[in-house]
């Protein structure tokens, strides 16, 4: 599914989507295919738990919770500095 797509299959609610097409373009994660894992009305904190959940079990996987209300999915890169223990 495209962005378009998942806004208006489940308008105004929290969703947790898992990235199947994406790229990094300067300082942006671009999504252009994406699986919905679940919509959660008006509660994101819902779609927290479980998108901890699943990161615990699949860590190589991309998820994200996004809001539809978002006509563009704004999705930053963050480069880390430094070492990782």
């Amino acid at each position: 599914m495209t962005w378009e797509d998942v806004r208006k299959a489940y308008p105004e609610q929290w969703v947790l989507i898992e990235a199947i097409n994406a790229k990094t373009e300067g300082d942006k994660r671009i999504v252009e295919q994406m699986d919905v894992i679940g919509s959660f009305a008006d509660d994101g904190d819902s779609a927290f738990q479980k998108y901890i959940e699943l990161h615990k079990v699949h860590k190589e996987r991309e998820y994200y919770i996004y809001h539809t209300s978002n006509v563009v999915l704004n999705i930053g890169v963050k480069k880390w500095l430094g070492v990782r223990l």
